[in-house]
């Protein structure tokens, strides 16, 4: 079985490194599941950077 994690950092503000357990396969074939979850992890950095910059951007005023 394959068991895939993304571990998404994010630094200097105090957030808890994020880890996410998106899944095991039980047939490496499976491309659907993959692509889904390859899509989750962008969908995550995604919306932790859009966080980030906002966060970034009221500590500048």
């Amino acid at each position: 079985m394959k068991q895939s994690v993304v571990k998404i950092k994010v630094n200097s503000f105090g957030v808890a490194p994020l880890s996410l357990n998106v899944g095991q396969w039980k047939n490496s074939t499976n491309k659907a599941f993959k692509s889904d979850s390859q899509r989750l992890a962008f969908s995550l950095r995604s919306s932790i950077a859009k966080r980030r910059s906002h966060l970034n951007a009221a500590l500048c005023f």
